[in-house]
């Protein structure tokens, strides 16, 4: 009797879990297309995940300009001589989805500058500010792809290579967590 309960109330168990986990995923929204689908213009909520450090900390390395946007660094790793505005130095992402994004400017969006103003990227250690991640969503309106370039994630990590990734501008950013 007392294995009948058992196996009854483990059946019972699994189908509440396996139910509620199928709300809760229903409840996620996901980006609105993939990067394969991305389109030239097509403007996209895009969710990125960050730490305020990651405004001086992403790099990437390209002699590609995309829409008068550039990377900081040169191809072979030297600091680009001519100046680049701020909105307009390509820095690598992550999105929710694992997806690499190229934007120029991120942090010059008003709620990202409003971000860093308020908790300064050396205020906390990297483990510190790993604690206070957090998301934004952007529209993201895709440019270019970028070829053939390389990434860093801090600024005293080495460089690693990339194929492809689009570049694309960003506006309306709102930020949740952290």
């Amino acid at each position: 009797m007392w294995i009948f309960v058992a196996v009854t109330g483990l059946l019972s168990a699994y189908y509440l879990w396996s139910t509620m986990g199928e709300a809760a995923r229903a409840r996620v929204k996901p980006v609105e297309v993939t990067p394969a689908e991305f389109k030239v213009g097509q403007a996209v909520d895009v969710a990125i995940t960050l730490i305020s450090a990651d405004s001086i900390g992403l790099s990437c390395g390209s002699d590609q300009a995309v829409d008068g946007a550039r990377c900081g660094f040169k191809l072979n790793g030297e600091r680009q001589t001519d100046p680049i505005k701020p909105e307009d130095v390509i820095a690598p992402y992550m999105t929710s989805d694992n997806v690499l994004v190229m934007v120029p400017g991120l942090f010059t969006q008003p709620v990202l500058k409003k971000r860093i103003e308020d908790e300064p990227p050396t205020k906390f250690t990297r483990e510190e500010m790993e604690v206070r991640r957090f998301v934004a969503t952007c529209k993201f309106k895709p440019v270019d792809r970028l070829k053939n370039f390389k990434v860093r994630w801090q600024p005293t990590a080495g460089w690693g290579d990339k194929d492809s990734a689009w570049v694309g501008r960003v506006s309306d950013c709102r930020m949740t967590g952290g």
